[in-house]
């Protein structure tokens, strides 16, 4: 944080590693998995996604359900008529 004079931190969070996380690796497309991972990916959007309107309709339309996407039907023919569809497809 001194080598990029940004003011220290007193304590660590989830939030700040998170905040530091977008900030360090803006635009290498790890954002999705990190928050996917940690379990805030949906708490994120609702909270921190902009406020002009294409966001707003971000942060009304996101779902659970789109932590994961749906898996193709032509895997899931490959994998057998009982494997389960990702919940919410």
């Amino acid at each position: 944080r001194i080598r990029a004079n940004a003011s220290e931190i007193s304590s660590v969070d989830q939030q700040a590693i998170l905040d530091e996380r977008a900030r360090e690796l803006a635009f290498e497309g790890q954002r999705f998995y990190t928050l996917k991972r940690m379990g805030v990916y949906v708490s994120q959007i609702q909270q921190f996604a902009g406020n002009d309107n294409f966001v707003n309709q971000a942060r009304e339309r996101v779902d659970p359900k789109h932590r994961n996407w749906p898996i193709p039907q032509t895997e899931l023919d490959l994998l057998g008529p009982n494997y389960p569809q990702n919940d919410g497809y």
